[in-house]
């Protein structure tokens, strides 16, 4: 089981709790490790898969897509990372509004979406049925088998 949940100041903390990776404005702290360029990374079991939009995370038999810009995917990151279990989307990608979120949850296809507690979920409030949480419990067996979950984490 992966546990997700927003620190402080907004951005993600993933812990199994005996490892620990934190989701910063796109960049990925694990161990002594911090990955912000592209390439493929490997620490204690955890995969990370690094490109120019989001990074593919293969923890606990799921793959979670972190997503740091709002850009289309580039054809790699489509290939690799479509379609994803869960979709976490950094609380400093700009600009989201309805399109630009119904554009990435495309080119991802995830099951499960997670907003950090500081994005701006407005736009997309109407036409996403968002539910809020502190944690969110992930594993293979919880994520739906049919549509898509959206989720915002508070602090």
């Amino acid at each position: 089981m992966v546990q997700v949940r927003c620190k402080k100041d907004g951005n993600f903390e993933l812990t199994d709790r005996e490892r620990t990776v934190t989701l910063d404005n796109g960049q990925i702290q694990l161990e002594d490790l911090t990955v912000s360029e592209p390439g493929e990374y490997e620490v204690e079991g955890i995969e990370i898969v690094y490109g120019s939009q989001a990074a593919l995370i293969i923890w606990n038999h799921l793959q979670i897509a972190y997503i740091f810009n709002a850009d289309k995917p580039t054809s790699f990151e489509k290939s690799q990372f479509t379609p994803c279990n869960v979709a976490l989307i950094d609380p400093q990608v700009s600009g989201l509004d309805k399109q630009k979120a119904t554009e990435l949850l495309e080119a991802y296809d995830p099951s499960v979406v997670v907003f950090g507690s500081t994005t701006t979920t407005s736009e997309i409030q109407d036409a996403l049925k968002i539910e809020e949480r502190d944690v969110l419990k992930l594993t293979e067996a919880s994520l739906p088998v049919e549509g898509r979950e959206h989720y915002r984490l508070t602090t």
